[in-house]
Parts: C-alpha cells; structure tokens; sequence
C-alpha cells in the first residue's frame, strides 16, 4: 500500500471511530450511569475488538449487520458485562444502608438523602416517596401517573442504580 493510501486508509478508520463514537455514547448514556471515562475505555476496547475481528477474518458484513451494528453489539456487550461485574463489586444495598441510627448510620443517612436531593426529578421524587414518606408501588403509580406499580417499580429500580453510582463516588472520595 502507498504512503497516502495508507493516510487515506487512517483518516477513514479515524472518521469512523469518531462517529461511532458520539452515538455509541449517548445510546450507553440513556441505559447506564457510566463515567466519561468508563464510557472511552469501553469504547476504545470494542473498537480494537471489531478491528482485530476483522484483521482475524471473523466479520464478514452482510446486508443486515453493516459495520457500525456490529460496532454497537460489542460495545453493548462490553458494557453489559462491565456493569455487571462493577455491580458485583460495588453491591451497595440501599435498603442495608438505612436501618439503625448510630452516629455512623445518621452520616450514612445524610449522604443517602443529599445522593437522591440532588437527582432529577422523577428519581428524586419516587425515592422520597418510597423510603421517606413511605408510600407503597401503588400509591407512588397514582401519584406519579404512571400506568401501574409495576411501571412505578421499572422506574425506581432505574433510579436505585444512579443512586446506587453516586453513593459510590461519594462514599470513595
């Protein structure tokens, strides 16, 4: 291959990484609370994972799996399993967190409710409801207007893993 093949072969490969990117970004964005950071590695690792599957003879493109989809599935897989396993390691159980009032629980306490405070609305707002007023799914559903308690139990249980990732920067600063 020529020199400025070579250059053109780059700029493409560049091109592509970089729009991929930006997509891939905000589809993760809207399913998990990932840093920017976790967000680059994840990226970087399925983008080096597809380029060695395609150098190894592995991706072969067919009309319904172009190149950017196969991208998208291991990324998706990538941070499928990188959650997973931080939710293994992390495993800070809210319901663990409140129960006595010690002086080291209070703080415990204090650092939960200024984690949901300072979330948007509507985690903010079912999660106050829930453990602080004590509303049970239902009455949450009607609250909320949401279609029922199950719908309502989806949305908590969203807002429990965003909790869940501030308490986890907070509690390891």
């Amino acid at each position: 291959m020529k020199e400025s093949e070579e250059i053109g072969h780059e700029r493409k490969i560049s091109s592509f990484y970089e729009n991929c990117k930006r997509e891939v970004f905000a589809y993760i964005r809207k399913r998990y609370v990932l840093s920017t950071e976790d967000l680059e590695d994840l990226y970087q690792e399925s983008f080096t994972a597809m380029y060695e599957n395609i150098r190894n003879g592995k991706y072969k493109e067919l009309p319904s799996c172009s190149l950017k989809t196969y991208l998208f599935q291991i990324c998706i897989n990538k941070t499928l399993d990188y959650v997973k396993e931080k939710q293994k390691r992390e495993n800070i159980d809210l319901h663990r967190l409140l129960p006595e009032d010690n002086l080291e629980d209070l703080k415990r306490k204090e650092q939960i409710y200024s984690a949901i405070a300072r979330m948007p609305s509507p985690c903010k707002d079912i999660l106050f409801a829930f453990y602080w007023d004590k509303y049970d799914m239902d009455e949450i559903a009607r609250l909320m207007k949401y279609k029922d308690a199950t719908v309502a139990k989806t949305q908590k249980s969203r807002c429990m893993k965003k909790v869940q990732h501030l308490l986890y920067r907070i509690m390891n600063r």
